[in-house]
């Protein structure tokens, strides 16, 4: 072999024996390994904090304190107890109203206030709204004594037939007299 080629050879060899024993360290450190003997630092105990030779102990250990140190009264570290809590943690109330929430409710109740009251001939009245998804609006009437949930186009005692229903109306036209009637739908504030 050519003399370049054997330092290359005895470089490589050095340059693995490097990396194995970085890669080596590497992991020791990661894992925790107790570091070797000669890294360990002892330290001799002051005679300030020996126990005195023949000192009785009541199973606790009689220890003078250095006069540099400076401790703090135990009474500070004693738990104090709490304030009494005045209101329920898990209470938060009524939100406060936002002001788009303001100005819709204002938008319902003048909405209300215009419509015309329910016509007398006939004797439903709206109790409720909602949305479902695919199937749409949906109002809930009652009359005297039944509840109904209906939709638009649906008829009502084989008499009423639904023809609108908004989140504030619901527009009734009466079957046999072909009157209209707009109910409201009550709103909660």
């Amino acid at each position: 072999m050519s003399r370049n080629k054997q330092f290359e050879k005895w470089g490589g060899i050095a340059l693995a024996g490097l990396c194995v024993f970085l890669v080596f360290r590497l992991v020791s450190e990661i894992m925790g390994s107790p570091a070797p003997a000669s890294e360990t630092v002892s330290r001799p105990i002051p005679k300030s904090v020996r126990p005195e030779k023949g000192a009785p102990t009541n199973g606790k250990a009689s220890v003078n304190i250095d006069p540099a140190l400076q401790v703090q009264a135990l009474e500070e570290y004693v738990p104090k107890p709490l304030p009494e809590i005045s209101r329920n943690p898990f209470d938060f109330g009524v939100p406060p109203v936002t002001p788009a929430q303001r100005a819709a409710q204002a938008a319902r109740a003048a909405a209300v206030a215009r419509s015309a009251p329910p016509s007398p001939s006939v004797p439903l009245r709206a109790i409720g709204y909602s949305e479902r998804t695919g199937i749409g609006p949906e109002a809930y009437l009652a009359d005297s004594d039944q509840i109904y949930v209906v939709h638009d186009g649906d008829v009502v005692s084989h008499r009423y037939k639904i023809v609108k229903i908004t989140p504030l109306m619901v527009d009734v036209q009466d079957g046999a007299s072909g009157e209209k009637a707009q109910l409201p739908i009550p709103q909660i504030p």
